[in-house]
């Protein structure tokens, strides 16, 4: 059997006689400096948070940009679930989710059932075997066995304005372009000529 008090606490706007306030010079200096913007002492807390925490978060996750990176030029990595693993033994605790977004924002591919990192900073020249035309609209380029997806997506980060858009296979990738030239152009921002 539970015996209840009959004694109850004043509200929290009231104050009890012997309660005395203390000086601001008793608060941390974060939260004098916002107690101008608000009496609020959660609002003071938000508002450090957001204005000292964030270049923290933002140097973490270059840092996980940079570990990520080593551990796809390092090892073949096949799955993000093994990179997550990876990154937790680094110290990193990362979702999928957020290891997808990265590999997104390191332009990272799967080639050849690996991760590469695709972005260079020159068209992918080396990958291609031979290129063909098709028509005024269509270039056929061949590359090696497992590479044409990395090269498709290095040619479109090549952003020529010629080139309207690209499929790739496993070792064949179409290019569309709007007319004949800029069917030729392409191909010399390619740095490739047509093999007849």
């Amino acid at each position: 059997m539970r015996v209840r008090s009959t004694h109850r606490r004043p509200p929290p706007s009231c104050k009890a006689a012997n309660e005395t306030v203390a000086p601001a010079a008793a608060f941390p200096a974060w939260i004098r400096q916002f107690a101008v913007l608000s009496q609020d002492p959660l609002q003071s807390l938000i508002l450090y948070a957001h204005n000292h925490a964030v270049p923290q978060v933002a140097s973490k996750r270059t840092e996980r940009l940079e570990a990520i990176s080593q551990i796809i030029g390092a090892e073949p990595i096949d799955c993000q679930e093994t990179l997550v693993d990876r990154l937790a033994a680094m110290g990193f605790a990362v979702t999928q989710s957020s290891v997808s977004r990265d590999l997104r924002d390191l332009q990272v591919g799967k080639v050849r059932g690996r991760y590469v990192i695709t972005k260079l900073e020159s068209p992918p020249v080396a990958d291609i075997l031979s290129a063909s035309t098709a028509g005024p609209n269509l270039i056929v380029l061949r590359t090696p066995i497992g590479a044409a997806s990395m090269v498709a997506v290095r040619i479109d980060q090549a952003d020529i304005p010629q080139i309207i858009g690209t499929i790739a296979g496993d070792d064949t990738i179409f290019i569309a372009t709007e007319n004949e030239c800029s069917q030729r152009v392409a191909l010399g921002r390619l740095g490739v000529k047509e093999h007849v």
